[in-house]
């Protein structure tokens, strides 16, 4: 997922202005996938296990291995993109999804 942003205050602590969250969950909603490597359920590749505040390109990566672990046999994945803050009303998102 990647949108635009506008530029943040130069003495902003804030990297984004409008902060659009991505995440990947299986269909009950128990395990989530973040995106960035910031953690799949409750491993963690990165510091934490959240959503990313910092990039407004958020990309999750499944292999095989992580995509059973997340939804076991079904393969059944719900993509969520939700706002976090936003300083505008509409925040525009583009998406990609792809896989086998």
């Amino acid at each position: 997922m990647a949108y635009t942003d506008y530029p943040a205050a130069w003495m902003s602590r804030d990297v984004l202005v409008n902060d659009v969250d991505l995440t990947v969950t299986d269909v009950d909603g128990k395990k989530v996938a973040y995106p960035n490597e910031c953690g799949i359920g409750g491993r963690v590749s990165r510091s934490r296990n959240s959503a990313d505040r910092e990039n407004n390109v958020e990309v999750v990566k499944l292999t095989g291995a992580q995509l059973q672990q997340l939804c076991g046999e079904t393969r059944e994945v719900v993509v969520r993109v939700k706002k976090h803050s936003l300083s505008s009303k509409f925040q525009p998102v583009s998406i990609v999804i792809r896989g086998d």
